[in-house]
């Protein structure tokens, strides 16, 4: 975060918070020949290694290309393990042509899957809300809704987009 000020109109008690800065006709910072004209304020928290995280402001962004297809079949999977048991694997099914061990294995799987799918983007639904509200998404406002819903049906790969969004490094 930046502030233009002259130095003779700066508060003397925002003196220790702030760190001048001379900056360059283009923008970048010069390391020598501060002038008065030409220097600015950083302050501390923007010249740190961990900077502050950025404000989104109650909106949503949309996965794009590199995440969008994972979360997509994310949602694929989630819906198939939610779909209700195939008659094939029915035990008591005279025209299926799966044995029934084979019949119970399958079903055995699905469930497990729903419960294991289903859980584990609970759980990382409930740790993506603390970054939302670190990150200026106010609770249960419309782009928090969208946040948390692309969430649970993207897990990890909304995590990933996210962060890339907020330019945090993984």
């Amino acid at each position: 975060m930046f502030i233009s000020l002259k130095a003779s109109s700066l508060p003397r008690y925002l003196g220790r918070y702030l760190q001048p800065v001379r900056r360059c006709s283009h923008g970048s910072v010069a390391s020598r020949g501060t002038t008065q004209q030409n220097l600015s304020y950083q302050t501390p928290e923007a010249t740190s290694p961990t900077m502050a995280p950025k404000n989104l402001r109650n909106t949503y962004t949309p996965p794009s290309s590199p995440h969008l297809k994972p979360i997509i079949i994310c949602g694929i999977v989630m819906a198939l393990a939610a779909a209700p048991t195939p008659a094939i694997l029915h035990p008591g099914n005279l025209n299926s042509p799966l044995p029934e061990d084979v019949a119970t294995a399958g079903r055995w799987i699905q469930a497990g899957l729903f419960y294991f799918l289903y859980g584990a983007h609970a759980v990382e639904t409930l740790m993506f809300m603390k970054r939302l509200q670190e990150h200026g998404v106010g609770f249960l406002s419309a782009a928090w809704l969208k946040w948390v819903a692309t969430c649970f049906v993207g897990g990890k790969f909304c995590f990933e987009h996210f962060d890339r969004l907020v330019g945090k490094k993984a």
